[in-house]
């Protein structure tokens, strides 16, 4: 019995042991895929590093093992590294497990800070990580808002409707959000076309090809959420009216033109053209004022082309195709000949041997499932080494045959140009790159042939896995053989217990006796137990009293604080009724000098006057907002207070300026229009603090702002024109200066005259 008990422990240490080897493999091929993905050289992200970070997330079902390689070798080491980076993560993102979007959400963060870490570098890839950052970013956080979107943004019209539950408020919202999206993209791909130098090929260098590579996604992305947005701001069109919805036309239609240009650069780039084949836009935006242009409406479709790439014979998984040990069928124990012991310790003996086996059997089928899955990933694994395999032949072939037209066409240089010798050197170039592509196709040949005998042995590893798997099912089979002899020897067991059970008659009459002692023993427990549960009823009823005392005494304390405060309020208001009789009394007062014969005599100009503009509508602002919170809350009643009281000072003040400003108006029919609207404001004021005495609403501020700059553009129609002291003296000196210059003119006159009678004299006296 005791080595039956040791049996699934053994097979528990040995499957752990294999799981956690396996586990270990797989660790240790994620991260070397991400090493050799995200390195420091600067050439594209090769694909199958890529698609094994994607197997790894639909093995875990998350991106937890991303991460922590993420964590393990940081991609901030240089740029290029955190470039390559931005690029592995967002293909994850769009192909890898559901669950990746959801967890990487978390690393929100760590994205943010590689961007910041990059935003400051002027040259190389700087600027372009933390646009890809951006971008990354804003992925995530649609998804996070939408997480039924999945990574790779493709829907049907029929999903979408579901999605935004056909609703305008839901599909304006997610208008706004692919929006932004795109523009993220639309920044990503002018910050990467404007990095390269126009007067090179870059699609045709590894840096050129390093940069552009990450905008495969891209496309794919954009031709997405350019469908979804065409077909979503139709509905919209449908519900909601054309005016509200200008801002998203503009906004598409300015995209739509970045996203023509986009495709089109890449459309023209050697580099693109055997990766990706990009989609076609129309060459008018869609008119979205016309429903009908919906039906013609084409979803672009983005194919991506298998990139054709070496294989890496270190990056496969290598098999142990060794036969495991079969475990061992434990001994059939004598049960009869070793049932010395009493009848609970057989029962237990057939427990522990039935668990035994249900636990060797359970073992067993684990075992198997194992096997059948790890086959099946081999020849998936192998299936894709054999596909790459393939397409680098072709690849290859490709090559050759073009290298081969190459050939000729030089050849056919050489012969019409056989005097020079440039030419010829021309040739035995060409003719030594030949020999090496032959070479390195022969190279490549041999790799494949190789990979195809090591498939070849793989596959008969795999029959020798069907034939261990043959094998347990037998095991199993004989299994289920011992557990039909152990049934057979527990009903002969059965009969051994009838045989004993006169032997254990006197141990069942000792057992009576105690039960007798222990039914007394019950009794007097049972006689205390009432005599406690009477004492918890009186318990009880104590504290449902009390309950009832307490309740009453909190609806009289809730009375007393309700007529407390209703007194509280009272008081309150009429502090808020003195406030305002003292306004009116402040307004009233003011309006009353209109009347008196002695202000009459009383001028202000209009610029002091205009002074309290500002004032006036800042307290008449804070008045009607401070009654507003009054009214739902007493407790702004020393806001209000203090409002009313400055607001009627102001006005009081600006009623009394604008007054004596009338009084110096020339024109009489301006002042008296500046009186009438005076007293109109004034007579709104008092209304609305009468309706503030009353706790009524209030009329709209703005017709009370609107009437008092009424007033003030008046006052300032008011203002005295004419000629004051300053203005005489201006005519006194400006007639002066004239008087001056018309003296020197008549001296110049009278000195030219004396000069020419001087000239004329001749000295001759004249006698009478």
């Amino acid at each position: 019995m005791t080595s039956m008990k040791k049996i699934p422990n053994v097979l528990g240490a040995r499957r752990s042991n294999t799981l956690d080897q396996e586990r270990d493999q797989f660790e240790r091929t994620q991260e070397a895929s991400f090493r050799k993905a995200v390195n420091d050289e600067e050439v594209p992200v090769k694909t199958k590093h890529v698609r094994n970070l994607i197997i790894g997330t639909f093995t875990d079902k998350n991106t937890d093992l991303f991460w922590r390689n993420v964590a393990v070798c940081p991609p901030i080491s240089t740029d290029v590294t955190g470039w390559k980076f931005c690029h592995c993560l967002h293909v994850v993102l769009r192909d890898g497990h559901p669950n990746v979007l959801r967890d990487s959400q978390r690393h929100i963060n760590r994205i943010k800070d590689t961007g910041q870490h990059f935003r400051h570098l002027e040259h190389g890839y700087g600027r372009l990580i933390n646009r890809y950052c951006e971008l990354l970013i804003a992925k995530l956080k649609f998804h996070q808002h939408y997480p039924r979107f999945p990574g790779s943004l493709s829907v049907t019209p029929e999903e979408l409707e579901a999605l935004a539950e056909n609703d305008a408020n839901n599909y304006f919202e997610l208008a706004v959000e692919m929006l932004e999206y795109m523009e993220c993209i639309l920044n990503l791909y002018e910050a990467v076309f404007s990095s390269l130098d126009p007067s090179r090929a870059n699609s045709m260098t590894r840096s050129g090809q390093c940069r552009l590579a990450p905008l495969i996604p891209c496309i794919q992305d954009s031709s997405c959420l350019y469908d979804c947005t065409v077909r979503i701001l139709f509905q919209l069109h449908k519900a909601l009216p054309t005016d509200m919805l200008s801002g998203h036309r503009s906004r598409f239609y300015k995209q739509f033109k970045q996203l023509q240009q986009f495709y089109n650069n890449t459309r023209n780039l050697q580099y693109f053209k055997g990766l990706i084949q990009v989609p076609a836009l129309p060459q008018d935006a869609p008119n979205f004022l016309i429903e009908a242009e919906l039906r013609s409406h084409e979803t672009p479709v983005v194919v991506v082309e298998e990139q054709h790439e070496a294989a890496d014979t270190s990056d496969s998984l290598l098999i142990d195709t060794s036969e495991p040990e079969p475990p061992p069928i434990p001994p059939h124990p004598d049960l009869i000949d070793n049932h010395n012991g009493s009848l609970a310790e057989v029962v237990a003996e057939r427990e522990s041997l039935i668990e035994a086996l249900h636990a060797e059997l359970e073992a067993m089928r684990i075992e198997v499932q194992r096997s059948r899955s790890h086959a099946t990933h081999n020849e998936e694994q192998l299936r894709l080494r054999i596909n790459d395999l393939e397409s680098t032949i072709a690849e290859l072939d490709s090559e050759l045959l073009a290298e081969k037209q190459s050939k000729e066409s030089i050849m056919a240089q050489v012969e019409a140009a056989a005097a020079s010798a440039e030419a010829v050197t021309r040739v035995a170039d060409e003719e030594t790159r030949r020999r090496s592509a032959e070479e390195k196709f022969l190279k490549m040949k041999d790799v494949y042939q190789k990979l195809r005998d090591e498939h070849i042995h793989l596959i008969r590893g795999k029959a020798e896995l069907d034939k261990q798997l043959s094998m347990e099912q037998e095991a199993h089979a004989s299994t289920q053989r011992s557990k039909d002899e152990l049934a057979a020897a527990l009903n002969r067991l059965q009969s051994q217990v009838t045989q004993d059970s006169e032997a254990h008659r006197s141990v069942t009459r000792i057992a009576e006796q105690e039960r007798e002692m222990l039914n007394k023993k019950i009794f007097e427990l049972t006689t205390e137990r009432d005599k406690l549960a009477g004492q918890v009823r009186d318990l009880r009823d104590n504290i449902s009293h009390l309950n009832t005392e307490m309740e009453s005494q909190a609806q009289q304390a809730t009375y007393q604080v309700t007529v407390v405060q209703n007194s509280w309020e009272g008081g309150v208001h009429k502090c808020v009724e003195g406030a305002v009789d003292g306004a009116l009394i402040v307004v009233s007062h003011a309006l009353s000098h209109f009347d008196l014969e002695t202000h009459a005599d009383i001028k202000c100009t209009p610029e002091y006057t205009l002074a309290y503009h500002a004032l006036v509508v800042d307290s008449l602002t804070k008045l009607w907002s401070s009654y507003e919170s009054y009214i739902s809350s007493f407790h702004a009643a020393p806001y209000l207070i203090t409002s009313i009281s400055s607001t009627a000072h102001y006005i009081a003040t600006f009623l009394l300026y604008a007054k004596a400003t009338s009084h110096a108006s020339p024109n009489i029919e301006h002042a008296e229009n500046l009186v009438a609207s005076l007293e109109q404001f004034a007579k709104e004021c008092i209304d609305s603090l009468g309706r503030m005495r009353t706790k009524q609403a209030l009329a709209d501020i703005l017709t009370t702002k609107e009437r008092f700059e009424r007033c003030c553009s008046l006052v300032s129609l008011c203002e005295d024109h004419s000629p004051g002291i300053e203005d005489m003296a201006s005519v006194v000196q400006r007639e002066m200066e004239n008087m001056d210059t018309a003296i020197r003119d008549a001296v110049e006159k009278f000195t030219a005259m004396l000069e020419n009678s001087r000239a004329k004299d001749t000295g001759t006296q004249l006698e009478v």
